[in-house]
């Protein structure tokens, strides 16, 4: 939110620069920085029109003797608005406008023009080409005009607030804020008007049937007002805060809400059907069309305003087209209302729509200053825009609000503090913020919270306020202080961090991706059902994610547009499946995704060999992780799986663990990731209750020698290498600890539709030197098997 430094002015005394207000304020609370003001223009400096001549042959164009100070020039003008004695900016020949443009000497209809008198839009300050500026503050001539308007103009302080501190969403919020840190007062805005003889109960009537979403609401009615543009102090101080100006009504009403923070909205009164207000919960299915020109479909969530045919506004977000104000408008019922803050974010988030009202309504305002709002806007448009304001006001009001009390201790606020401050000095405190304190006791101070602070609900919060009061730098520092906290992590994810520091070494990296994502991207590796948010931020983040995988290829294809194409990336983390016999129809489980890329991986030195790696180095990588982890009796078979090539299922004595395989050409398409790549998904609930024993035990060095044997048989191609070692492993005998594949061989030499596989067995006791002969019988049994079961022949070349 942007603060005028000048308006602010209007309702706090101080003699601060722009950047000691922002500290002033940051230390109060509210997250300030001063706006720098940078001008994209050169040599343009303040001058004084002293003739005006015509141009013949020309209806618009007027030849202009200028004061610049150090001589006088002659410019050509083309400005309706140029008049003798104006003080104006200039840009004399040499000087650099925005976009590069040098100024020149230039003949126009015969006459030489030495520079340009310059308009807002030409230099940067605004979109206005309606005529040239005509400063209204005395300059000397040839000052530099970036110095006039650094001198002259107003600075703006941006704000960066807290979703709870609603209260501070306008100037006279922040100028509260200020006065209660300085020690001074607030000045509010004067507010007088005449009303007529014709009571606004015979023109009007307000209905709330809906009273669980509009707590309050109150009008007025203003008759034969003249719309038309806004006076250029009211246009300078909205646009200094962000705002486009519109018409002087319009204009009104967004200059109190920026001054009280208080939303309003104003109908064309002669618009509105019967002359009505009701504000009630949309139907399913109806729609309206809102001042942006967009139709908006509605439901049950929404509410709005309503006149006798139907929605005229979005309550509490944007009004409707068919009753805004127009240059025709002369009759207007000005709305100042209460909306209950869950149902506008619900309102707001649902439909896409936010809105400088719905930003403030969804943070609470003040119930109570509803009413200053709206005689505040209407002396406004009276004084801008004329009329006749009805007599009285309705105000509904069903669901009436009252000051929150709150006993606070005093005792307490001083050892949550450190601090040793008085009843006294936080009666005080609280005082200046306008919270009424009396004592109630001799440690208890009972608070009444006024209505335009909402988020005060509970003694730790005026605690707050009266630490903001002291100043945090002035609360001592205490040494001695035991700040440790327990860990509050469950047992069955204890393992969580042993996995992550076994993948680290291995070259993988931690990945965090958002578990939220797009609906194309829930069914890739999942056909669970999803599940969609009621109020997604946006298209990008409407469902919960029912996989890792689509993040971690996301995050490879992002590292690939940054010539990054070796990849090894894992992420611990939630998914989510529609399950109707879970609690709140939701089943969660945290998964353990994986992805390597795959290719030649160079390596860390030039001189070692690339290393060829494919979806079997990152199976590798899990058969090392759950021998880790002590999960045992590891298998990897052919399965089916969404999104995936050559996809292999890894179980554990049949308890199904996860997914592995290479993610298919199509995904890679639509994920935009062109290097091929191995994905795996594990379910780390079932690996925790897959692990086996109590921990890492010591064994003995063995001092005796291990003896190697490699053995070499041709097998059918369809004999899958995981039951020849399990066959190894059950007929290598007690000795026998350790087997792996060294070798794959097809081709010449070997029959068609067989391949040969080379294992090297390794045997030892801890009991003494084995013979050769017992582990040549050992290794006779294993090739016996083999032949037996896979028709293995042993390869002795």
């Amino acid at each position: 939110m942007k603060i005028s430094v000048n308006w602010l002015k209007d309702f706090v005394d101080f003699d601060l620069s722009p950047e000691e207000l922002a500290a002033t304020l940051t230390a109060l609370g509210l997250e300030a920085t001063a706006e720098s003001r940078k001008f994209d223009f050169n040599g343009v400096v303040v001058g004084k029109i002293l003739q005006v001549d015509a141009i013949p042959g020309s209806d618009h164009l007027t030849l202009c003797q200028v004061d610049i100070g150090n001589k006088v020039v002659p410019i050509v003008c083309g400005a309706p608005n140029v008049k003798s004695g104006a003080l104006v900016p200039v840009a004399a020949v040499g000087a650099v406008l925005p976009g590069g443009t040098e100024i020149k000497p230039t003949k126009i209809r015969g006459q030489v023009s030495q520079g340009m008198i310059c308009a807002e839009d030409e230099l940067g300050l605004s979109d206005d080409h309606s005529g040239i500026i005509i400063l209204d503050i005395q300059a000397a001539l040839g000052q530099d005009f970036k110095e006039y308007l650094m001198s002259s103009g107003d600075s703006v302080i941006d704000l960066d607030l807290t979703p709870n501190r609603g209260d501070a969403f306008s100037h006279v919020g922040v100028a509260r804020d200020l006065a209660a840190g300085m020690g001074t007062s607030v000045r509010m805005p004067q507010i007088s008007f005449d009303e007529s003889a014709t009571p606004i109960e015979k023109l009007a009537k307000i209905d709330i049937s809906a009273p669980d979403g509009c707590h309050r609401y109150a009008s007025r009615v203003i008759s034969g007002i003249k719309v038309g543009p806004s006076p250029d102090w009211m246009v300078k101080r909205l646009e200094a805060v962000g705002l486009r100006p519109i018409n002087n009504v319009v204009d009104a009403s967004n200059y109190v809400l920026m001054e009280l923070g208080h939303p309003l909205h104003i109908f064309d009164y002669d618009r509105l059907a019967e002359h009505r207000i009701d504000v009630y919960f949309a139907q399913a299915g109806q729609t309206f069309t809102t001042l942006d020109g967009q139709e908006r479909r509605l439901d049950e969530r929404h509410l709005v305003i309503a006149d006798g045919n139907g929605p005229v506004a979005l309550a509490g977000v944007m009004g409707g087209l068919e009753s805004e104000v127009t240059d025709e408008t002369t009759n207007v019922l000005i709305e100042s209302a209460y909306f209950d803050p869950p149902v506008i974010r619900r309102g707001s988030k649902s439909l896409g729509l936010s809105t400088e009202a719905s930003k403030r309504f969804e943070r609470d305002t003040d119930i109570e200053g509803l009413i200053l709002a709206l005689d505040r806007v209407t002396a406004l448009i009276v004084e801008l825009a004329g009329g006749a304001v009805a007599k009285g006001r309705i105000d509904v009001y069903p669901t009436v609000h009252a000051p929150r009390e709150i006993d606070l201790s005093v005792s307490f606020t001083n050892r949550l503090l450190g601090t040793s401050l008085s009843a006294e000095v936080m009666n005080e405190f609280l005082t200046r913020l306008e919270i009424a304190a009396v004592s109630k006791g001799e440690d208890t101070l009972q608070c009444t919270v006024p209505l335009n602070r909402p988020e005060l609900t509970q003694p730790v919060d005026l605690i707050e306020e009266i630490a903001r009061m002291a100043g945090y730098d002035s609360i001592p520092a205490v040494e001695g202080v035991d700040v440790r906290f327990q860990a509050l992590i469950d047992d069955s994810q204890a393992f969580f961090s042993q996995v992550r520091s076994s993948l680290v070494p291995w070259g993988f990296h931690e990945h965090m991706a958002n578990t939220l994502t797009r609906q194309e991207l829930t069914g890739l590796f999942s056909d669970t059902g999803a599940i969609e948010l009621r109020n997604p931020l946006s298209t990008e983040m409407a469902f919960l994610r029912t996989s890792l995988i689509p993040g971690l290829v996301q995050a490879a294809a992002f590292n690939e547009r940054r010539q990054q194409r070796v990849v090894q990336l894992f992420e611990i983390g939630a998914v989510h499946h529609r399950d109707e016999t879970a609690y709140n129809r939701t089943r969660e489980t945290f998964m353990l995704g994986l992805i390597a890329t795959i290719g030649a991986h160079s390596g860390a030195v030039h001189w070692k060999k690339p290393v060829p790696r494919d979806q079997f180095f990152l199976k590798g990588v899990i058969d090392r992780l759950l021998q880790a982890l002590r999960v045992s009796a590891v298998d990897f078979t052919p399965t089916d799986a969404d999104g995936l090539s050559s996809a292999l299922r890894v179980s554990s004595d049949g308890t199904i663990l996860g997914t592995l395989g290479e993610v298919s050409e199509e995904v890679r398409d639509l994920l935009k990731l062109e290097t091929r790549a191995a994905v795996a998904e594990l379910d780390l609930a079932q690996i925790g209750s897959c692990r086996r024993g109590a921990g890492t035990a010591y064994r003995d060095v063995v001092p005796y020698p291990v003896v190697e044997r490699d053995i070499a048989v041709e097998v059918p191609a369809s004999v899958p290498a995981a039951d020849l070692l399990d066959t190894i492993r059950l007929k290598g005998g007690k000795y026998l600890c350790d087997t792996h594949i060294f070798d794959l061989y097809s081709g010449q030499g070997i029959e068609e539709g067989k391949r040969s596989l080379a294992f090297r067995l390794y045997f030892q006791s801890d009991e003494r030197t084995l013979k050769d002969s017992e582990v040549d019988d050992h290794v006779r049994r294993v090739t016996k098997e083999l032949s037996r079961r896979y028709e293995a022949r042993w390869r002795q070349s």
